[in-house]
């Protein structure tokens, strides 16, 4: 048998394409016409949707440092769980006193028209899709993964068939 003399590969690129950007009314029509002739979009969000409802990103510039507590510092520490909750509590009223912005619309909009057919996947928890009236059957989000007690792998083959 022979060996390789190497088994480390070049690690793959992720970085965008390099062009020119599209000026913004460009990107626009390029955008509505990918929409207009798509049958099965499947959206995707994180964070910056929801910045105009009002809830931060923890990324944008000019924000403190944040970095995300981790599931064994929190079984860890009864202290850092009573500061986990005070947080929280903190923070509660800006996540149930935001409201849906008009990005969340136009994609609830989206799957009313049936482009969106694909699905909703978001890593949100904030449940603005939800207030925006996204389908539940379409929309992935780890509070209704959770509710539903369904793996994701299950989940996803449970929609991804046409209708």
């Amino acid at each position: 048998m022979r060996r390789s003399r190497s088994l480390l590969l070049p690690a793959p690129s992720f970085a965008a394409p390099q062009h020119a950007p599209l000026p913004p009314v460009a990107a626009l029509a390029a955008l509505a016409s990918l929409v207009a002739k798509s049958q099965r979009l499947l959206l995707v969000t994180g964070a910056g949707i929801s910045t105009d409802s009002g809830i931060p990103d923890y990324r944008s510039p000019n924000r403190p440092a944040y970095r995300p507590l981790q599931h064994h510092e929190f079984v860890a520490s009864e202290r850092v769980r009573r500061r986990y909750w005070a947080r929280s509590f903190v923070g509660f009223r800006t996540m149930r006193d935001a409201r849906p912005n008009a990005a969340h619309a136009a994609l609830a909009a989206l799957e009313r028209l049936g482009r969106a057919r694909a699905g909703l996947i978001t890593q949100n928890v904030d449940r603005l899709h939800h207030r925006a009236e996204n389908s539940p059957e379409t929309r992935f989000d780890a509070r209704t993964l959770a509710e539903r007690d369904i793996p994701v792998q299950d989940r996803f083959r449970a929609t991804s068939r046409p209708r």
